[in-house]
């Protein structure tokens, strides 16, 4: 692709040596939970263990990467039905 690009009078892309690492923003310090919060967090961690585990080491990834502070904002989990009636 670079041959082509060059030929064409286009910009090369940047080999692997050229590339910068991808830096994250550092999240702001997490506010306390409220118990309601708390309650919310804890059902959609259950929920994901029960019905989604393959995404449990995706949301452990975002976490160490500093791009969530965990479960906390895993906002939603939303089980379907199988059949609908």
């Amino acid at each position: 692709m670079n041959d082509y690009a060059r030929v064409k009078g286009g910009a090369a892309l940047p080999s692997a040596e050229e590339k910068k690492p991808v830096v994250y923003p550092k999240l702001s310090p997490a506010q306390p939970l409220t118990d309601a919060e708390l309650s919310r967090v804890n059902e959609n961690r259950l929920l994901v263990h029960q019905h989604i585990p393959e995404a449990i080491p995706f949301i452990g990834d975002l976490a160490k990467l500093g791009m969530i502070h965990g479960w906390r904002n895993v906002r939603k989990v939303e089980v379907f039905q199988k059949e609908k009636p």
